[in-house]
């Protein structure tokens, strides 16, 4: 079982059982590692599209997380708001890797 698990991390097996023990030990630092991973992607793939509908667009600011300035509910308030957006991007996006669509080239004079 251990083994299975091991592939599907995309883990190599080394040796017998008693190695097979200590690999296993590696499964949850895999496992973070895929996590991080999946959320860089995720919110580099969010910047760049909002980087793409709007051309002044200030990614070094949006960068630094929330602005100063706003009480914890109206922090909340924007999460909230996000959230059904969120949704949608995400589904839009995982629609993309699935079958990614050619971004036509200009045309040429």
């Amino acid at each position: 079982m251990i083994r299975v698990v091991l592939s599907e991390l995309g883990m190599e097996t080394v040796g017998e059982s008693s190695s097979l023990l200590a690999q296993a030990g590696r499964i949850s630092d895999r496992a973070r590692a895929m996590e991080r991973d999946g959320f860089f992607r995720g919110v580099h793939r969010t910047l760049a599209v909002a980087r793409a509908h709007y051309s002044t667009f200030d990614l070094e600011a949006v960068s630094g997380g929330y602005p100063l300035g706003y009480t914890e509910e109206q922090l909340e308030g924007f999460d909230a708001m996000a959230a059904n957006y969120a949704g949608i991007l995400a589904a839009n996006l995982e629609d993309e890797e699935e079958e990614p669509t050619p971004n036509p080239s200009p045309a040429e004079d």
